[in-house]
């Protein structure tokens, strides 16, 4: 049957066939359809969405250390539904992490795990926190390993020597400013500031910006490295091609096999530069401002470091309140 238009005029047959009519669009499904924020997922996609959204927040070094905690936890939680993440079950897998680990690794495990679970419990992921009701080992006292003025000397001698140009200026920086050995590696030159004699530590682990005076060595070293740069050379310490920080794992062993200290990591040098901050009087609150702790318990590991000028403070404080001569009462109007 052929189709034809009527018009008023006339009646006019069509030369072809009118195109189908398209189907209507799908209605878009309801919200009741769509998948629950509370639906059951597996621990290991939760891993991803922090590492993602959380994690990209933190500094490279803190997001590097991070990266490995969850990993491990990846590689031994990541299957489990969501739902099978009950305390029990974090219960047994701290058991067994206290057959490998110290006490306070363990610690600071159940303490990233924690985190994982607070963002879930704020994404609605979770009703409640499974690790709440884990108890966490004692984080430990922790250690302190500073090095002697004989341990320093033989330390940078042997850096001295070493084929790396740049580990002498770095190990001296670490000793003179306390800095991470990331943030050294990874200083620019806009965060050095020669006039005043001062390096600024940016994008730090605990996301604390901070200023530090330099002193000693590093400065007319540093002096003498900028006179050296190039204009466009933006790392003070860059690898061969100028792209990336330096490498100087290798050298820093060699370095340090070199002066017999192979019991030596490079934070070690952090808390040298702290230890003789505490022996030379600072206060812990001077010696957290330099260091960036977020908290003046971090620095409580120095106080030990500390009799002569904790005992010059009592000592002063016994002259004026505790002498037979003041019998004046402080309350007294």
């Amino acid at each position: 049957m052929k189709l034809t238009l009527r018009t008023s005029a006339a009646v006019t047959p069509l030369a072809a066939p009118l195109p189908a009519v398209p189907p209507p669009m799908p209605l878009p499904a309801p919200l009741a359809a769509l998948p629950s924020p509370g639906q059951p997922q597996t621990f290991g996609a939760l891993l991803h969405a922090y590492q993602a959204e959380v994690l990209s927040d933190m500094s490279p070094d803190h997001q590097y250390q991070q990266r490995i905690l969850c990993a491990k936890f990846l590689r031994e939680l990541g299957d489990l539904p969501l739902a099978d993440m009950t305390p029990d079950l974090l219960r047994q897998w701290k058991a067994t992490m206290h057959t490998k680990y110290k006490t306070s690794t363990v610690h600071r495990y159940m303490a990233r795990l924690a985190c994982v679970f607070a963002y879930a419990l704020d994404c609605d992921w979770i009703p409640v926190d499974p690790c709440r009701k884990v108890r966490k080992p004692s984080p430990g006292r922790g250690s302190v390993r500073f090095l002697t003025p004989a341990e320093r000397t033989r330390l940078l001698a042997a850096c001295h020597q070493s084929r790396n140009p740049h580990l002498y200026l770095i190990v001296n920086l670490a000793l003179n400013t306390g800095g991470r050995k990331n943030e050294i590696r990874g200083l620019l030159w806009s965060q050095v500031d020669l006039a005043a004699a001062v390096v600024r530590f940016v994008k730090t682990k605990t996301d604390r910006d901070r200023a530090v005076p330099l002193v000693g060595e590093a400065l007319p070293l540093l002096r003498a490295l900028a006179q050296r740069r190039s204009a466009e050379r933006r790392l003070v310490f860059p690898s061969r091609d100028g792209q990336a920080p330096a490498a100087m794992e290798m050298a820093w062993r060699h370095a340090r096999r070199r002066a017999g200290l192979a019991d030596v990591h490079f934070h070690d040098l952090r808390h040298t530069f702290a230890s003789y901050m505490a022996m030379s009087g600072a206060s812990l609150r001077e010696i957290a401002e330099l260091l960036g702790h977020s908290t003046i318990h971090m620095t409580m590991l120095y106080t030990h470091l500390m009799p002569s000028h904790t005992h010059t403070v009592v000592e002063r404080m016994a002259a004026q309140w505790l002498t037979t001569e003041n019998t004046e009462d402080p309350h007294a109007e």
